[in-house]
């Protein structure tokens, strides 16, 4: 099980997520490709099955590239979850024409650079 642990806000970072030590343990491939520009569509905790819903109904709406991914793939991410994504695109432009369309299946979807 997964410990949310407030810390200190002497940093960027007010929180931190450990996980458990099986699974802090289990490698994850870092995202490195040329798209680092997230339409965010949802962060979950890890083995949740809202995050499998969600990219179904994101692809059911036409966003045949949504999925979910380990959040310790991308860097400038709270680790620990597991995050959707209606798309992943090369520029923040790509990513932001799209969002008007996310928001109406996922109304509080955002872009974000992963990397």
């Amino acid at each position: 099980m997964e410990r949310f642990r407030a810390m200190e806000p002497t940093g960027p970072a007010l929180a931190e997520v450990i996980l458990t030590g099986a699974e802090a343990k289990v490698p994850v491939d870092l995202l490195k490709d040329e798209r680092r520009f997230l339409v965010m569509a949802g962060s979950f905790g890890r083995g949740d099955p809202l995050a499998h819903e969600s990219v179904e109904r994101l692809k059911k709406a036409g966003f045949s590239e949504a999925e979910s991914f380990d959040s310790r793939r991308a860097a400038s991410l709270f680790s620990g979850f597991e995050v959707v994504v209606a798309g992943r695109y090369a520029t923040e432009a790509e990513a932001k024409a799209l969002i008007k369309r996310v928001q109406k299946v996922v109304p509080d979807a955002h872009v974000l650079q992963g990397w």
